[in-house]
């Protein structure tokens, strides 16, 4: 018995394994495998080969771990396809380079350097703006079997072409006109540039302009300017109102004597982004964005969307209110007076001046959108046609307004839907104080609250475990 037994086990070592071939669904790996049911002897490098023929392989064979397989029954891949390489995408190469246009570093002495802000990048009409580098086809591969296999292209992009540009070609975008480049991310603008040399007053009236602005002197009191571009004013902005996208002042913002001006709507400065000033006085700021304030905030109401910074020259915050949604830094808030100074972060004030607009004018727009309803509801649409012409005409009129402010209605809904986003949106926030907090400086976080009642030095004001902690600020 046991003889068979020894004569089996000799038989089935002479015998070779079987070989077996995987490829893989991709096509791209052809893994050998060894049935040894009946045999347990080696291959040789040939027989292994050949089996691969059989299969149609012919790329990509390692030789290598087939010579290894002829010592040993261990499953291995025998071929390696060559993958197809994808094309590479489109992208937008900009010939110009806006950097961080008009936002100050601050150093690790906490400094802003406000120099060489770059606030213009100006261009000339013809000038290359930006150039499409097209997308490309890719390399092919090749799978087991020797058979090419198709690269994925890249994918296209339009190009960023805004108004006032033009196209040249297929993949250049030009300027069209002389002006400032405004890069809205998936297009290219330039904007027409205003050019005053002397100040905006009696000589030139009230300014509505839809491009950019450069004032050479001051903004004299009772005048206003309005630009849907950025607004850069050399001299000082005196009891009266700018509104563009960024407003940069070289002088200050003055809102009149005594806060009367204020009271008036003079003195006041809006900008959807940025807004930079040497000092602001019983003037109101408002900024989606930052604002910047290199010397002094005097009895002002300020309001910005993103920080507040006021750290260069005496960086120093008295009376009024500041806000902003993430971070205030200055070098001292209040003074000897005890005057009170409201500091508060962690809110969007704008978004929510805005979301109480909003729910106001809702409430007015359905009020009438029901009067609307009710009155066309009285007539019967089968007696239009018998209505005197007047009132037929009225009707109509009537139903155009209906779908005109259910139209208008929507749309300031999803306004107040945005605008609640940002209300949630806002962060804790912080407050930073560089060198001195004075008696009668309240700080605010949120619904949290703390005035301070003494003299403290440089102060970090944050929210901990729910809790305002007011501590004193170690420079790092």
């Amino acid at each position: 018995m046991a003889d068979n037994d020894n004569t089996k086990r000799n038989e089935k070592e002479v015998q070779k394994a079987v070989i077996k071939v995987d490829v893989s669904s991709d096509k791209m790996e052809a893994r050998v495998s060894f049935d040894t049911t009946n045999g347990t002897h080696a291959l040789t490098e040939e027989e292994i080969l050949e089996a691969l023929k059989e299969k149609d392989i012919s790329f990509g064979l390692d030789h290598e771990a087939i010579r290894a397989a002829t010592k040993s029954l261990v499953p291995f891949i025998a071929a390696r396809g060559e993958r197809p390489v994808k094309g590479e995408d489109a992208y937008i190469e900009r010939k110009f380079d806006l950097g961080v246009r008009g936002r100050p570093k601050i150093d690790q002495f906490d400094r802003a350097d406000f120099k060489d802000l770059n606030l213009f990048t100006l261009t000339k009409a013809g000038d290359v703006l930006a150039e499409r580098i097209p997308q490309t086809d890719g390399t092919p591969g090749r799978n087991v079997f020797g058979v090419e296999v198709a690269p994925r292209k890249g994918k296209p992009c339009p190009l960023p072409q805004g108004k006032n540009t033009e196209t040249d070609g297929e993949n250049t975008v030009r300027a069209a006109i002389n002006g400032q480049i405004v890069d809205m991310g998936k297009k290219i603008e330039v904007d027409p540039c205003l050019v005053i040399k002397g100040s905006v007053g009696v000589s030139t009236g009230n300014i509505d302009f839809d491009g950019s602005v450069e004032i050479g002197g001051d903004v004299t009191r009772g005048f206003a300017v309005k630009a849907t571009g950025d607004i850069s004013i050399k001299g000082f902005i005196d009891a009266a109102e700018v509104s563009g996208r960024n407003v940069f002042v070289e002088g200050g913002i003055s809102g009149g004597v005594g806060g009367s001006a204020m009271k008036k709507g003079l003195g006041k400065v809006t900008a959807k982004e940025d807004v930079r000033a040497l000092f602001t006085t019983n003037g109101t700021v408002e900024a989606g964005r930052d604002i910047y304030i290199r010397d002094a905030i005097l009895h002002s109401e300020i309001y910005a969307g993103g920080s507040l910074l006021c750290v260069e020259k005496r960086g120093m915050i008295i009376g009024g209110t500041v806000t902003a949604s993430v971070l205030i830094r200055a070098n001292s808030t209040g003074n000897a007076g005890s005057v009170r100074t409201t500091v508060a972060v962690g809110v969007d004030p704008l978004a929510e001046r805005l979301r109480s607009e909003l729910r106001a004018e809702l409430k007015e727009m359905k009020r009438e959108l029901q009067r609307l309803a009710q009155a066309l509801k009285s007539l019967d649409h089968r007696q239009i046609a018998s209505l005197p012409p007047d009132r037929a005409e009225r009707f109509l009129k009537m139903t155009h307004e209906q779908y005109a402010l259910a139209g208008d209605i929507k749309r300031k809904e999803n306004m107040l839907s945005e605008a609640e986003d940002r209300i949630k949106r806002a962060g804790a926030g912080r407050i930073l104080v560089l060198d001195r907090v004075y008696a009668g400086t309240c700080f605010s976080i949120r619904s949290l609250r703390y005035t301070a009642e003494r003299q403290m030095p440089a102060t970090l004001v944050t929210i901990k475990d729910n809790v305002l902690d007011v501590s004193p600020y170690v420079k790092a």
